[in-house]
């Protein structure tokens, strides 16, 4: 529903498509050689926060067809779900030779003059416009697309050239300090990640004790350890080490979960909120392969790599190939202190070193049973494994309170701009551009 808004005097709303046009024509750059280099924009090139990476270039002639066409001056905005909703989009000024191409997943808002441009980029970044516009996609759930006529017959509250000038400068310093705030705070969760890290390595490898004898370990990867550890392999530590079925079962609508990569980096544990399902028999024999158990460990071993969970409950599961599923004797290795030592920079430096410099993007279980960990003894790897969960939960608190006051940062820009381009904000006494 659209809601009726009360503007100020000497506004005038006014359908988008009445001062812009939407995806103009190619044939605007046909004069240009092929081989010419041009600026290309894939969907990861442009944040939320509306910085573009100008980066990338492609040859004209491979791009001309079945891309976004578009120009400096221009204004993108992402079409698609989730990136419409997280406020994808450019106000383009950067481009090689003036021009570019993109994903086919952005509309291309053109105006007549760039303070129309810059007060339009504004609009379209508006609260109203992403609301109104969500609840008009069309698609499937995972594939919302916006659609040209909701851009084309979007209202707008359009001020006089002036004003629109002086709304865009207004809202161009505002919003870079809340950008700069915004930044900073996403730079200290970077660093509280990089500590995360450091703390694990730094204690599955030399211990909480900074005043006990060392040794060497004789591994590269692990350097010096306490004296009174050894070394050992998960394949001496465990009773089997297996991945999940390498065939995609027939899933039911309900059922036993079946579980992939997605369900272990969703959040800090397992996730059974976006699963799909097997029939009991099917898990059956499933299972006859591989059987989660409590104290089991499950270790992502496809695309998103190393993310290991300790399984906590009963509950029935089956997996795919994507997770490895790791049954430890629990009488030489405790399945937390297991846990962070497979997530340690230890281990993951291990598997690089045999993809010999390449992209890890696959871990094989013949590696994942012969990399070489730290062992200290059992008490005192209990011991570890609480000390390190605390000092983990102490950053993780401080990262959920960053991350609060980043969303309230980000509904307040939201606002700002909702409030400047409705008319609902007085800065008479903003001076325009020079």
């Amino acid at each position: 529903m659209i809601t009726t808004i009360d503007i100020p005097q000497g506004w005038q709303k006014i359908r988008l498509k009445r001062i812009a046009s939407l995806n103009p024509p190619k044939s605007e750059v046909t004069n240009f050689p092929d081989d010419t280099a041009v600026t290309f924009l894939p969907m990861e090139a442009v944040s939320e926060s509306w910085v573009v990476d100008y980066s990338r270039t492609r040859p004209l002639a491979e791009v001309c067809n079945g891309y976004t066409y578009f120009r400096d001056g221009d204004i993108l905005i992402a079409k698609i779900t989730p990136c419409f909703e997280n406020g994808k989009g450019a106000l383009v000024n950067g481009c090689l030779n003036g021009f570019g191409f993109g994903t086919t997943e952005f509309h291309v808002i053109r105006s007549p003059n760039s303070e129309t441009a810059r007060f339009l980029s504004y609009v379209v970044r508006s609260y109203r416009f992403k609301v109104e516009g969500a609840g008009m996609m069309t698609g499937t759930a995972g594939q919302k697309r916006l659609s040209d006529d909701y851009v084309k017959d979007f209202e707008v509250f359009l001020p006089s050239l002036l004003e629109r000038e002086k709304i865009a400068h207004f809202l161009d310093r505002k919003t870079a300090a809340i950008d700069t705030l915004i930044a900073k705070k996403q730079h200290l969760i970077q660093l509280l990640e990089e500590k995360r890290t450091a703390l694990i390595n730094e204690a599955v490898t030399k211990g909480m004790n900074p005043n006990v004898p060392m040794k060497d370990s004789g591994i590269p990867w692990i350097g010096e350890i306490p004296e009174h550890w050894s070394v050992s392999k998960p394949k001496f530590l465990t009773k089997r080490i297996v991945d999940g079925t390498h065939h995609t079962p027939s899933y039911v609508e309900r059922g036993i979960p079946f579980l992939t990569v997605k369900n272990l980096t969703a959040g800090e544990g397992i996730s059974f909120e976006d699963v799909k399902y097997v029939t009991a028999e099917a898990h059956s024999e499933l299972s006859k392969r591989a059987k989660p158990e409590i104290g089991d460990l499950l270790v992502t071993k496809d695309g998103t790599l190393g993310v290991t969970r300790v399984i906590e409950d009963e509950r029935a599961f089956s997996i795919f190939v994507s997770l490895a599923l790791i049954k430890p004797f629990h009488s030489e290795i405790n399945s937390y202190f297991f846990k962070y030592v497979l997530e340690s920079k230890t281990v993951f430096d291990q598997f690089q070193a045999r993809k010999l410099g390449s992209a890890l993007q696959h871990i094989h279980l013949v590696e994942l049973s012969n990399i070489f960990i730290p062992l200290p003894p059992i008490k005192e790897q209990g011991e570890m494994a609480a000390e390190i969960k605390a000092k983990i939960d102490h950053c993780q608190k401080i990262e959920e309170r960053v991350f609060s006051q980043i969303e309230k940062l980000q509904e307040y820009r939201r606002s700002l701009i909702t409030a400047a381009v409705t008319g609902k904000l007085d800065i008479s006494e903003v001076e325009p551009d020079v």
